[in-house]
């Protein structure tokens, strides 16, 4: 009797065990830095959602994260944005570019937009919820621009002083 009691609560705490595995597994919240971050999405999102999803994709390689995990419910709307403050601490530690990326996510949820390739990676976090002064970081290089009148953008590094246009050197 003793040892069909024991039988028994192993196979319980067995079967707790791996539904409490199941149900882990099911919630890991999706990686901003996946490969797969849209199909991860939408693995998780109710068909209303995978709409919206559906709504984000493009032609032109630009993901638009921190709106597809808002949509998810992974990051609330209104999450905290990266202050001027906390790019000018994480910039000053002379950190790698992933390494840069993971503090601002960890502040961020999620860069508002990134597009990799052709030689010219860039990730966006807006500053503010309209992206009227968002941070750059285009191939790990900081650059902050903030929203003209007419739609354009000014460029400043991380210290606040303007970004000219460099004169390529056939103009020298």
């Amino acid at each position: 009797m003793k040892k069909k009691l024991i039988i028994v609560a192993a196979t319980v705490l067995a079967l707790t065990a791996a539904a409490w595995g199941i149900s882990t597994a099911v919630e890991k919240p999706v990686d901003p830095g996946s490969a797969s971050f849209y199909q991860d999405c939408i693995s998780k999102a109710s068909a209303e959602q995978k709409a919206e999803l559906a709504k984000l994709a493009n032609d032109d390689g630009i993901v638009y994260k921190r709106a597809a995990l808002e949509i998810i419910g992974q990051i609330e709307k209104g999450h905290r944005r990266v202050t001027g403050a906390d790019a000018e601490s994480i910039e000053a530690r002379g950190l790698s570019v992933q390494q840069k990326i993971a503090l601002y996510n960890e502040i961020a949820g999620a860069p508002d937009m990134q597009r990799d390739g052709s030689g010219m990676d860039t990730v966006v976090y807006n500053m503010d919820d309209r992206g009227n002064r968002r941070l750059v970081l285009l191939n790990g290089i900081a650059i902050f621009e903030s929203k003209n009148a007419d739609g354009s953008y000014s460029r400043t590094d991380a210290n606040g002083n303007p970004l000219q246009p460099k004169p390529s050197s056939a103009c020298e």
